[in-house]
């Protein structure tokens, strides 16, 4: 696996939303958690591993949608 360095997280200003799947066998929820924890960002779990766009393109759009939509100027 490759090393990451979750502190430069920390140092991101920008909005962010951290999607994971509850069952991704790459990024366990407790990492997915930290990153969120480091970003200052929410955290939306679904169902599935680590191919959760795909898998659950539903429940990822109901996260994504309105976190988008309340950032977004068009």
């Amino acid at each position: 696996m490759l090393a990451f360095d979750g502190a430069v997280l920390s140092e991101l200003s920008v909005p962010a939303l951290v999607v994971g799947g509850r069952q991704d066998p790459m990024v366990p929820v407790e990492s997915q958690r930290e990153a969120a924890s480091r970003l200052d960002a929410p955290l939306a779990l679904a169902p599935g591993g680590h191919g959760v766009y795909e898998e659950q393109r539903k429940p990822v759009a109901r996260a994504v949608l309105p976190f988008l939509d309340g950032r977004l100027q068009v």
